[in-house]
């Protein structure tokens, strides 16, 4: 075996011809007479001299697989809106946004359904994500800081087409269903000390709009809906809580929202 320690002393001159398929060799000598080879091999870039591995030619981004590429197909519209709301019950929480109501914003991203057969009316699916704030407990000695955020927010909705004939308003409904949590929530109690708070539930509704499709105010759209939220065990970060705390939050109530749909493709 070869000593690492013992120094090698090159022999000769090293040969490297670097063509498409070359061999370099350089011989070596070391103090006890022995010869050591080492042999230098360069990769040839001819598919033909390698038949077995052929060069590949998919570098860079991988094209999405079909299925996605054929959800992504439907897409016709991007959505953004803000929201405002009231409350329906004020047992636990009330709005604080003008003393009664909260406040939001949300987006949305809709692709087309097929048509129901014998039907004149249209299907979208509605893909989104929303949040509200602008609510505080009714507790006094409790001071509750936190936001609800939905996400993801599933929905479906018809359009009536076909009323009147060249309308520039286009009435719909649509039934919403999601995943929503309490974002970013603190309590806090007279002296001071800080309490976190989570809790997450499923949120349902209905809505019912407008949509303009008339000259400079084509894609505004309004609509009106009720949301069913109800957080029935809030998670204290403490195991004892004072005893006038909420448990449970309802957060459920009827929303305004008010945006404009940027329309990719009819």
């Amino acid at each position: 075996m070869y000593d690492s320690n013992i120094p090698l002393m090159r022999q000769g001159s090293v040969t490297d011809t670097m063509d498409e398929s070359s061999e370099t060799e350089a011989e070596f000598r070391v103090p006890s007479g022995r010869r050591l080879t080492l042999f230098y091999c360069h990769a040839s870039t001819d598919p033909s001299l390698h038949p077995r591995y052929p060069p590949r030619t998919d570098v860079g981004a991988r094209p999405a697989p079909r299925r996605f590429r054929g959800l992504f197909e439907q897409v016709n519209s991007i959505v953004f809106y803000t929201q405002v709301g009231a409350l329906s019950d004020n047992t636990a929480v009330e709005g604080t946004i003008a003393d009664f109501g909260v406040i939001g914003l949300g987006t949305e991203v809709l692709l087309s359904l097929p048509q129901v057969a014998g039907s004149s009316s249209e299907f979208e699916l509605g893909l989104g994500t929303n949040f509200f704030r602008g609510f505080a407990a009714v507790e006094p000695t409790l001071d509750l800081r936190a936001s609800i955020r939905t996400l993801p927010q599933i929905s479906v909705y018809t359009i009536f087409v076909g009323l009147a004939e060249n309308s520039p308003i286009q009435p719909y409904a649509g039934v919403t269903f999601g995943f929503a949590e309490l974002w970013n929530a603190r309590g806090y109690d007279r002296e001071g000390n800080v309490f976190e708070l989570t809790a997450d539930t499923y949120e349902i509704g209905a809505t019912g709009g407008l949509y303009m499709d008339w000259a400079a105010l084509k894609g505004l759209y309004v609509e009106v809906g009720y949301r069913v939220r109800n957080f029935e065990s809030l998670n204290w970060s403490t195991e004892t809580i004072p005893v006038n705390w909420p448990r449970s939050i309802d957060t459920s109530g009827w929303i305004v929202n008010v945006g404009w749909q940027f329309r990719i493709r009819d």
